[in-house]
Formats: C-alpha cells, structure tokens, sequence
C-alpha cells in the first residue's frame, strides 16, 4: 500500500511539473507594434473606413536556449474590424499566412515560418484593413482597453510562447509634444532655482 501511495504521488507531482513546465515557460518574449500612421485611410461613408498598407511589426526580444519564434497569431476583432485582406509579408518575406474566423466574428491572420525569428530579429508585414470609423478614436471599441491594441500570440520553436497585445507606434507630433513639455519643465524649473539663489 506504500509502495502504492508513494508511485501515485511520484506520479501526479511529476505531472504538475511537466505541465507547468510546458503551459508557463515562455522561451522567446515578443512585443508587437501597429503603425497606422504608415497606412493610407480612405473614408468609405458607411461608417468604415479602408486603411491600405497598415504595418506591424514583432520583435524578439528575449531567447532563452536558442528559441526562436516559429508561428503568430492576430487578432482582428469582430465588432471594430469588418475585412483583413492583402497581408504581405516584408520581413522575412517567407512567412505564410493562414485566416480563420471564430463563431463570434474575430478574424484570425494565423502566420507559420519560412525564417525563424531569433533574438534581435523581427517579422514585419502590411495588411489592408476596413474597419468601423469610429473605432479610429475610440478605445471603448477594442477589447484590450486601447485603440489598436490587438491580442496576439506567438510560439517557438521549443514549444514555449508569449503573447500580449499590440500597442501603436507612437507618432513623430507626440514625441514633439512630450519633448516640448519636458523642456518647458526644465526651463521653468531653472528659472524658479536662480531666483531663489
């Protein structure tokens, strides 16, 4: 009975370790970007609007034991996305794609490598898009709280993944505006010191 019990805990907790192993353990970290700045928008006058030649990009920016990223997958959602159509792939340009639409609308752009992607390395593509308009200024439309950010998952060639969602790539007038804020700050915050000396 000892004998027993004891090959039966062996067992269950060589399970959790195996599982936990597999399910966490992410061997590549990713961040995605979406550039919608790079797209030309088109207004359709039905409430869409067409964005042609809209980028993305994911960088590998962890590997651990040589992983390199093999498959993504991304998310447009049903209620702000109503068509993906035309992805090509830049960089590397031998990636295939694969779309899929789920019960409740989300479409699915499911891409598998040609190139692995390693560390420093990155997968880069353009995709036209229609989509609901207001959806462009909106953040109440998207599931993951901001405008354009899209949930995504991507595996490797360990089989470990990462995932998370894409945030937009911030505009040259927004950086323009941050560095002028912080100048100002400076500025304020010289002369306010001389005059106390």
């Amino acid at each position: 009975m000892k004998k027993l019990v004891k090959m039966l805990s062996l067992s269950i907790l060589s399970v959790f370790l195996v599982a936990g192993f597999a399910m966490a353990y992410p061997f590549i970290e990713v961040v995605g970007y979406v550039n919608p700045g790079a797209a030309t928008i088109i207004d359709n006058g039905d409430g869409t609007s067409t964005l042609t030649n809209l980028q993305y990009t994911f960088n590998v920016t962890g590997s651990e034991l040589g992983a390199e990223m093999n498959v993504l997958s991304l998310e447009f959602e049903g209620d702000v996305f109503t068509d993906v159509d035309n992805l090509v792939f830049i960089q590397p340009p031998d990636w295939n794609v694969f779309e899929t639409t789920s019960p409740d609308g989300n479409i699915y752009e499911l891409t598998s490598a040609g190139t692995t992607i390693g560390l420093g390395e990155y997968l880069q593509f353009r995709v036209d898009v229609t989509m609901v308009t207001a959806a462009l200024t909106d953040s109440t439309f998207w599931d993951e709280g901001q405008i354009w950010g899209q949930s995504w998952t991507a595996f490797d060639t360990h089989g470990g993944g990462d995932g998370g969602s894409t945030s937009p790539v911030p505009e040259p007038s927004t950086i323009l505006l941050m560095g002028t804020g912080l100048l100002g700050l400076v500025g304020y915050s010289r002369k306010r010191f001389s005059k106390k000396s």
